[in-house]
């Protein structure tokens, strides 16, 4: 691993955005190992965690920060109120974000440096496989990998990015103002290419099929002709 994170507080070289903010608040997993150690071993299943999602690992460290944060400004900072409170910071209503935003500064916290020290599941994947050199055993015949998943949903953050950065350029240029203020909603559809049904890629793989007429074991490969 190219980081040198002892998980107390100790030195980071910064490879990334993850490893920036995870020594900007001396962050700690609590228990054995530094924070690369952790993230590493639950985004594999080492060391006897479950295999984790990169979306379950950003939320991890995001609220991981928020916790370190309340606790320095003497906020209450139980796991049912920063689960309340990350899922407003993250989400797209401005009215409530914009009142959490006061009531943390009534707490001495900036609300909105917090939420930039967020990071995004692209931003988790590339430092595990980029900065840490970490990859998913995904050929030993272990039922409980998950790469499809995470790679579905690197591309849609990866998406969403490359999007943001297009608005940001327009707004500067004048072509769209105040583009930059508008919500980014990427969603990946999957259509049969007989009946043209279409279902969500999360939905088709929770029913294990993306049309049952047509796209199924039983139905056979779907006939275009």
């Amino acid at each position: 691993m190219s980081s040198t994170d002892d998980g107390a507080g100790g030195e980071y070289d910064h490879c990334c955005k993850v490893g920036r903010v995870a020594d900007d608040h001396s962050l700690s997993p609590g228990v054995g190992g530094g924070v690369n150690e952790y993230l590493a071993a639950r985004w594999r299943g080492d060391d006897d965690y479950p295999e984790t999602s990169l979306a379950e690992l950003v939320e991890w460290f995001d609220r991981r920060v928020m916790g370190t944060v309340y606790r320095a400004n003497d906020r209450l900072a139980t796991d049912s109120r920063l689960a309340a409170e990350y899922d407003t910071l993250r989400s797209d209503d401005e009215v409530d974000r914009s009142l959490l935003v006061d009531d943390l500064a009534e707490d001495g916290i900036d609300g909105d440096a917090l939420r930039g020290d967020f990071v995004s599941v692209a931003t988790m994947y590339r430092h595990l496989t980029d900065c840490l050199g970490v990859s998913k055993p995904d050929a030993d015949g272990r039922s409980d990998s998950d790469w499809e998943a995470d790679k579905i949903a690197y591309a849609v953050e990866t998406a969403r990015e490359n999007i943001a950065d297009a608005l940001q350029s327009w707004e500067n240029k004048g072509t769209v103002p105040f583009a930059t203020d508008a919500s980014i909603g990427v969603r990946v559809t999957l259509e049969c290419p007989v009946c043209h049904r279409q279902v969500s890629v999360e939905r088709a793989r929770e029913r294990g099929h993306v049309c049952e007429t047509h796209m199924t074991e039983g139905a056979g490969p779907p006939d275009r002709y």
